[in-house]
């Protein structure tokens, strides 16, 4: 069973984190807009797998997000530090996985 299917049953202790990633998206992102992402090395969270492609929990739920409101996703790879470089300088506008 996929992520994106226990999403869909209600399985309540992904459903929290969920709606809390959805809140860090800006509320003015319109549909057909491309969003930058920070991708880093967190499995299984976040993370490039062996084929160099987009994978974790947090590209799951930001593919779905992406694919109901149209977005296009563009995801930018590096390590930790250098997305947080990214995210202050605007070279990114979403950086998943990050607490305040």
């Amino acid at each position: 069973m996929s992520f994106i299917d226990l999403l869909r049953r209600g399985f309540r202790k992904i459903r929290i984190p969920a709606f809390a990633l959805m809140m860090l998206i800006p509320f003015s992102v319109q549909a057909g807009t491309s969003i930058s992402v920070g991708i880093y090395q967190n499995q299984p969270k976040i993370f490039l797998n062996e084929q160099g492609m987009p994978s974790g929990i947090f590209v799951d739920l930001l593919n779905e997000i992406a694919k109901q409101e149209n977005w296009t996703l563009r995801y930018v790879p590096g390590t930790w530090d250098q997305c947080l470089d990214h995210l202050k300088t605007g070279t990114i506008d979403l950086l998943p996985d990050m607490a305040l």
